[in-house]
């Protein structure tokens, strides 16, 4: 079956010097090849000049490109630092996770039973009020952290992956495991 090609052919009106370009379909079998590469690089742009593509399945090796696209690995060194900066991230996560919490307890304590000489003492008190804004700030600052933890892991690298689990596991162990009479019933999400 023969193929078709455009041909590119100029019209020019009598009243004008402007052309116009059209395109006819003549039928062609040599140049079909040609015409296909060129609309696969109108619609997906050139393979030589896009970026490659973001890994999709957890992989082994130093070369990452780590939340923003500055932050590439390319040596063994570079890739250890980036292991331990989300290393310590992580750890410092779970660190602000239990001050929020702690924060959070101060602020829905019970206050103490007000005397008689209270009586003009607003319902919550000041040192409450602040203790709420930190909790509100906090949890801020820890929904931000677990995002951006959430998108390195999606790097799927797995040393990414190790080091910010051993991270989120070390700063649990360190600074959430130590008042273990205390119960304070948190979220278990790294991102909430």
């Amino acid at each position: 079956m023969p193929r078709t090609r455009l041909v590119k052919t100029s019209l020019s009106k009598p009243k004008r010097s402007v052309k116009f370009k059209v395109f006819c379909l003549k039928q062609d079998t040599t140049n079909f090849p040609l015409l296909a590469s060129s609309l696969f690089f109108f619609v997906f742009g050139n393979p030589s000049t896009r970026s490659k593509m973001m890994h999709m399945t957890l992989y082994w090796g130093k070369d990452v490109t780590l939340l923003i696209d500055s932050w590439k690995t390319d040596s063994w060194l570079s890739y250890l630092l980036t292991l331990v900066a989300c290393f310590l991230f992580s750890s410092f996560y779970q660190y602000m996770e239990d001050r929020r919490l702690r924060f959070n307890s101060l602020a829905s304590s019970n206050p103490s039973q007000p005397s008689s000489t209270d009586a003009a003492v607003p319902l919550l008190s000041k040192s409450r009020r602040c203790a709420k804004f930190a909790t509100a700030v906090l949890f801020g600052i820890n929904s931000a952290i677990g995002y951006l933890l959430m998108l390195a892991i999606m790097s799927f690298n797995a040393g990414v992956f190790l080091a910010i689990v051993a991270g989120l596991a070390v700063g649990y162990l360190f600074f959430r495991c130590a008042d273990e009479d205390t119960v304070i019933v948190g979220n278990a999400c790294a991102c909430a």
